[in-house]
């Protein structure tokens, strides 16, 4: 491929990886379009090299087109998830710990888009702004079409189908039925997201563009394909659905990359910093997440203009030193000898393997590595997990029994199940029966018609008066959402690097609590202004320095300690007064 050639597909991925990047630092809403360039052209790449090898030799080396993949990603890929894990050990809380042992298994083993697609939607799940490894979901996907079409094709051909053929039916009949299951099959956004099934369209809409007749479609319109790209990144316009974004942004890379061959070209616009990043785009996209995450978790989790323009210097420098030192030289050193290139990746293979095995080792025990007091976690007790402190009020989800109690009805999701600790904690349920169950169905309408009091508690808006309206007929009380922070592990560090005391305090969003005060009035139970410090400051310890929330969200058992008494719940739930 000439160097035109070249310089066209860098600006296409240096497009993309900018605009990953700043997705990742939360300033570009949709600039995980970026990655959807990555797979048409990792198609479109891959296609190529298929073809080419079949015209040059007759014949195609799967062996040798995986080994050269591997040799690419492998050592890269082993080194950054060795900085995570180490890192992870000493500066992260067990939960978060956990899931890095989990995303570096997954990474290892390059499955790291099934860790994510499992645990996507997880209530307990960390914040993807503090997961090192979150983004090397992209990198699974990419192996696993390493894997699979080279192989395929190999296959068909072996059995006498003829290239051109065996490439119509891998491509053409398989993208298409991709992209059916892609808009239409899959009901899972996640499954969409994640897994290749849902994303093999896009590689083979780049290996379309490979074998279609070599006709150029002119300047003008790669540079509307280049605008589209770039509008539909930028520009905050609705869609019906996300996925037409998607579906929009891989077509137009298409048609950028369908003038490759053509005698014209749109490589007259010279923009050599987005080629260099486009070049260095794999490396950049390895430390990016690795270099935000361990930001946000160690120095701060929220970023000012200073911040974000150091971040992103820092995290593009060491992309492209990465670039220069790793995937050139290391790389051109080690692939010039061929027992030089299996000596590497066996060591890295070992060192991998070693890496798991720690890695599962430590899942296994929950993360937990240390004390850590502030959350009621010894690492005497490795059986401890904080949801575990929440979800064993999933037993109240049955109906009241028939005896002389009243009956408490708890309605909502895992905030139901936060509030029954609270009223637990408290010392007052002895003398109720108590239910918890989902907002608005037929079972819950049925429990609410035996209920004496109601709570409602679920995270997100709730019209009770139109979900409901049987509910009016009752005692009933809205138990005001609640938040404590993105992420305790920040706040921590700087405690263990002496930073910061136990007095550190965060900011609220309160504006549903404020349209639901008005709502619902005196049926309103307001927990975060009970422990609101100063306007819209509030602590992230209780006063005997432990933690309100082990996630943010869900309450610990201090927290829920701390709000029974804040609350008085026990007099009232007793005397059965209002609030």
């Amino acid at each position: 491929m000439s160097q035109q050639r070249f310089f066209l597909l860098d600006l296409l991925k240096g497009l993309a990886i900018f605009a990953v990047v700043l997705y990742h630092l939360g300033l570009f809403e949709y600039g995980y379009l970026g990655v959807e360039i990555f797979l048409v052209v990792s198609g479109f790449l891959t296609t190529k090299s298929v073809v080419g090898a079949y015209n040059r030799k007759g014949a195609f080396s799967y062996g040798h087109f995986l080994f050269k993949r591997i040799v690419r990603l492998f050592p890269l890929v082993v080194l950054l998830c060795t900085c995570a894990f180490v890192i992870a050990y000493f500066v992260q809380l067990p939960d978060n710990f956990k899931n890095t042992c989990e995303t570096t298994i997954g990474t290892l083993t390059f499955t790291n888009n099934f860790v994510q697609y499992i645990t996507s939607g997880n209530y307990w799940d960390t914040s993807n702004d503090f997961k090192p490894l979150m983004h090397t979901w992209y990198l699974a996907v990419l192996l696993q079409f390493y894997l699979l079409y080279p192989l395929a094709i190999s296959l068909l051909c072996k059995m006498k189908v003829r290239l051109d053929r065996a490439l119509n039916l891998i491509i053409i009949a398989g993208g298409g039925m991709s992209f059916l299951a892609y808009l239409l099959g899959c009901s899972s956004d996640a499954f969409k997201f994640f897994l290749l099934p849902c994303r093999y369209w896009e590689f083979a809409l780049g290996a379309y563009v490979a074998i279609r007749p070599k006709h150029g479609v002119g300047d003008k319109k790669v540079y509307w394909a280049l605008l589209s790209i770039c509008l539909l990144i930028c520009v905050n316009v609705n869609f019906a659905s996300n996925a037409y974004r998607l579906v929009l942004t891989a077509m137009a890379t298409a048609l950028i990359i369908a003038n490759i061959d053509a005698e014209r070209s749109c490589c007259r616009l010279r923009l050599s910093a987005l080629t260099l990043l486009g070049r260095a785009s794999f490396s950049i996209y390895v430390w990016h997440q690795f270099i935000f995450a361990f930001y946000r978790y160690v120095v701060d989790a929220t970023f000012n203009v200073l911040s974000y323009s150091v971040v992103l210097a820092v995290s593009l420098a060491i992309g492209l030193a990465s670039y220069s030192l790793f995937e050139q030289k290391f790389t051109n050193w080690m692939t010039s000898n061929k027992m030089r290139s299996l000596s590497v990746v066996g060591l890295n293979a070992l060192v991998a393997i070693a890496l798991v095995m720690v890695g599962f080792r430590f899942y296994k025990q929950n993360g937990i590595v240390r004390d850590v007091p502030e959350l009621g976690i010894s690492k005497d007790n490795t059986s401890f997990q904080s949801q575990d402190y929440n979800s064993r009020n999933n037993v109240f989800d049955t109906d009241f029994p028939t005896n002389n109690k009243k009956n408490i009805l708890v309605l909502g999701d895992s905030f139901a199940r936060d509030w029954i600790n609270v009223l637990r904690e408290s010392g007052a349920l002895t003398s109720y029966n108590i239910s918890v169950h989902s907002l608005d169905d037929s079972v819950a309408l049925a429990r609410a018609k035996k209920a004496d009091i109601i709570f409602m508690a679920n995270n997100g808006p709730f019209n009770f008066h139109r979900a409901m309206p049987e509910i009016a007929n009752h005692q009933y009380y809205r138990v005001g959402h609640k938040g404590f922070g993105k992420c305790n592990g920040n706040v921590y560090d700087r405690i263990l690097l002496g930073l910061s005391g136990y007095d550190q305090t965060f900011r609220y969003d309160d504006s549903l609590n404020i349209d639901e005060r008005k709502l619902f009035g005196k049926h309103f139970i307001d927990m975060m202004a009970c422990i609101e410090l100063s306007k819209g400051q509030y602590p992230y310890f209780t006063p005997n320095h432990k933690f309100f929330s082990h996630d943010g969200i869900h309450l610990t058992q201090a927290g829920a300690q701390r709000f029974a008494h804040l609350l008085n719940m026990r007099k009232w739930v007793v005397n059965n007064a209002a609030l």
